[in-house]
């Protein structure tokens, strides 16, 4: 787990700073607002994006700034490397819901 992991939180209501670093951002951002989150900031980097300590910093300053969470996709997530971060963060799980799926999969292997 990362330092200061905890339970998952509802983003319903809240103000939020959307960080991403992925190469097609919007589908995020539609994903985060689909929550219910206000997304009052957004910092964006390109895709495969490796934040530095400057550009946390500055994410910090934004957070502070409107007293939200960090929201993340599990990639951009990922690239932290495990490290504490000075704000508060969530990461926005995300999946693919459709039934079927797996056995069409197989049955065009088979």
């Amino acid at each position: 787990p990362y330092p200061g992991t905890v339970e998952p939180i509802a983003l319903l209501g809240r103000d939020v700073v959307a960080l991403s670093g992925i190469a097609q951002p919007k589908r995020f951002y539609n994903a985060v607002t689909a929550t219910g989150a206000n997304i009052v900031e957004i910092y964006e980097g390109r895709d495969h994006h490796r934040f530095s300590e400057k550009e946390i910093e500055l994410v910090k300053v934004l957070s502070e700034r409107h007293d939200a969470i960090v929201v993340m996709t599990q990639k951009d997530a990922a690239r932290f490397d495990k490290r504490a971060l000075p704000f508060p963060a969530a990461i926005l799980k995300t999946g693919i819901d459709c039934p079927g799926l797996i056995d069409f999969c197989i049955s065009r292997i088979l």
